[in-house]
């Protein structure tokens, strides 16, 4: 900023493997989701049915800091990553 900047990006944050982290997520969260369905329909006396549809979001905050001092930046060592994967899954509820 000395230099007459006026603007400073970063440091961005990264997860190794996010992309295998968010699909080992998704599929935890989608038999998740079939537990709690099951649940729901042996309280109200029906079998759950076929899967009808799946939507997902995936989102979180990495927290992979373990360069930003080797460039004068400040001391920011390693920390845990929160990544959420969140699915709507909806089930038929067949009759009989």
């Amino acid at each position: 900023m000395s230099a007459g900047a006026d603007r400073l990006d970063g440091p961005q944050l990264e997860v190794r493997d996010r992309a295998g982290v968010e699909e080992e997520l998704l599929g935890e969260a989608v038999a998740a989701a079939r537990r709690k369905a099951e649940h729901v329909a042996a309280a109200a006396g029906r079998v759950l049915g076929r899967v009808v549809a799946v939507t997902e979001a995936a989102s979180g905050f990495p927290l992979d800091r373990s360069m930003s001092a080797n460039y004068g930046g400040p001391d920011l060592t390693p920390a845990d990553a929160e990544i959420v994967a969140t699915v709507r899954v909806v089930f038929e509820l067949p009759d009989g």
